[in-house]
């Protein structure tokens, strides 16, 4: 199995060289897949000598379009890459990465992912005994967020488990564990992939809040 690793990039030139350096380093059969969203600092030079190596796939827009564009662009190049091989894709999400490990070393404790949707909001899943799903992916405000996940002395993970054990209720048992982490273990994310069952639904963005920007339909120019 191969793992597809989209990354969507926008005005990035400070910190993409590192990025794809430490994806490069995972130990897991993948391909790299980067899509810059009309990027206007550099980024797009940096893209060409990084993907001298061969080893990158680059789709560039000629407009930025926002992340879920790019995600969508990169995710389709992925599928195409899939059926010209004659092999299934499938999507995953972040915060069932986040989660894997814990699930794997004791099932028995409840897991809480977390990443963190700024302005005291968090995208959030909690998975129960045996790795179900209790609260399922959403999000919504912290105080929201720590009503529905404070039972059971649950680990925490993600980039916003930091911020959730530092609001935890002092009436409640603590965390057993608290992970701040950046981003899920790329080798969790292959077995995640490779363990998958439902090989025929198309991978496709988790989207869990409306866009920031809307179409405005309040003058219309009429059509010709």
């Amino acid at each position: 199995m191969k793992l597809s690793v989209v990354i969507p990039v926008y005005n990035e030139n400070a910190s993409i060289g590192e990025l794809v350096r430490r994806v490069r380093a995972a130990p897991v059969d993948k391909e790299i897949i980067l899509v810059d969203d009309c990027s206007t600092d550099g980024t797009r030079d940096t893209l060409q000598a990084l993907a001298s190596a061969g080893d990158l796939t680059i789709l560039y827009h000629d407009r930025n379009r926002g992340k879920g564009a790019a995600l969508r662009t990169g995710i389709a190049a992925a599928r195409g890459i899939a059926l010209a091989a004659g092999k299934p894709a499938v999507g995953l999400s972040t915060l069932a990465a986040f989660a894997a490990p814990f699930i794997a070393a004791d099932d028995s404790l409840p897991v809480v992912a977390a990443i963190d949707a700024r302005h005291d909001h968090v995208y959030l899943q909690v998975f129960g005994p045996g790795g179900r799903t209790v609260v399922s992916p959403r999000v919504t405000p912290l105080r929201e967020a720590l009503r529905v996940s404070t039972s059971g002395a649950p680990r925490i993970v993600g980039t916003a488990a930091g911020k959730l054990a530092a609001a935890w209720p002092a009436s409640e048992r603590a965390p057993s564990a608290v992970e701040q982490r950046a981003a899920p273990r790329i080798d969790w994310v292959a077995r995640l992939g490779a363990a998958a069952t439902d090989t025929d639904t198309p991978p496709k963005p988790l989207y869990l809040r409306a866009a920031d920007a809307h179409p405005q339909d309040a003058v219309q120019l009429a059509r010709r």
